[in-house]
């Protein structure tokens, strides 16, 4: 990734409220602040989840529609998948409700947030799995260098069921998490920028981890004792402080989405989260690590735009 992803706004549905306050479930916000109520009827619950974070970002950002729009979703609306194929069981696959269908394909997530916002540039959708948002973000940085557009929304969103839970139970240990989170980028720095994503990387060769963290640390000319925060699953640097976000939240596809809104949040707030009781000072350069039973893992460096 040759270009730096200035972030002006993030916006973020999940159990850590504000950023700050985590909450036993995923807080569901007062949706009809941001949306109308009559469009709210008609969306499930992951897309008004999705289009809130979105618009809160834009919001931040003093964009009333973006010019482009990625999204990253492995699971996209997982209610209405369920839905449409419980109605074609329970009919012997006559008589289903088209609505259900419409509604459970991946590109729903991000064909309803520019249809609210009257957005009618790039709409991609990116089902990638585990680095879905990752592969967003690449997508960005290829089309803010070719000078495409000059700003691009960039988010992830994955919703948890009971049934898929369930499945879960059989092969992760980690509790199955869901949320919702949106930055706009711009290739050039804007006077309301927060901070910037200098690069990421996605290995899909599962290298060891060391190995990685250090080629991709040389690929950004950053020293890892330059790291001031890393968001990881596990302890990722020596003598590095780490949040691991997998167990604050749940884990689900999609979620560096959310670790990459609470990375700036911390770059922009310089303080951690008042649950965790410890602190962090001068924190200008934060890693965030995701990795994956598979195998795959991939890395984002967001950084204070004075680094």
């Amino acid at each position: 990734m040759k270009t730096k992803l200035y972030i002006n706004g993030i916006g973020a549905v999940s159990r850590l409220k504000d950023f700050n306050e985590l909450q036993s479930e995923t807080q569901q916000p007062t949706y009809k602040e941001l949306i109308p109520a009559m469009k709210l009827r008609r969306m499930s619950r992951i897309m008004r989840m999705s289009n809130f974070a979105a618009i809160t970002a834009l919001k931040q950002a003093e964009i009333d529609v973006p010019q482009a729009i990625n999204v990253g979703t492995a699971y996209g609306c997982l209610v209405d998948t369920e839905k449409f194929l419980s109605t074609l069981l329970d009919n012997n696959e006559e008589f289903s409700n088209p609505s259900a269908f419409i509604n459970s394909t991946h590109n729903t997530l991000a064909g309803s947030l520019a249809i609210l916002l009257g957005a009618k540039g790039q709409n991609f959708t990116f089902v990638h799995a585990e680095n879905a948002f990752e592969n967003a973000l690449i997508d960005a940085s290829i089309s803010l260098e070719e000078g495409s557009y000059s700003d691009i929304l960039v988010g992830g969103a994955d919703e948890k069921t009971e049934i898929l839970e369930s499945i879960s139970a059989n092969f992760m240990d980690e509790e199955i998490g869901e949320g919702a989170a949106f930055l706009s980028l711009s290739k050039k720095q804007q006077p309301n920028c927060k901070a910037v994503i200098k690069g990421v990387s996605v290995d899909n060769k599962a290298m060891d981890t060391s190995d990685f963290v250090n080629a991709f640390c040389h690929e950004m000319e950053i020293d890892a004792k330059d790291i001031s925060l890393v968001l990881s699953n596990k302890n990722l640097i020596a003598s590095k402080p780490f949040i691991d976000y997998k167990s604050m939240i749940g884990d689900y596809p999609s979620i560096t989405a959310f670790a990459s809104t609470l990375a700036v949040n911390i770059i922009e707030k310089q303080r951690v989260p008042d649950f965790l009781e410890w602190d962090v000072f001068d924190i200008n350069n934060v890693l965030v690590y995701n990795s994956y039973k598979n195998g795959s893992q991939s890395l984002i460096l967001i950084s204070n735009i004075f680094e």
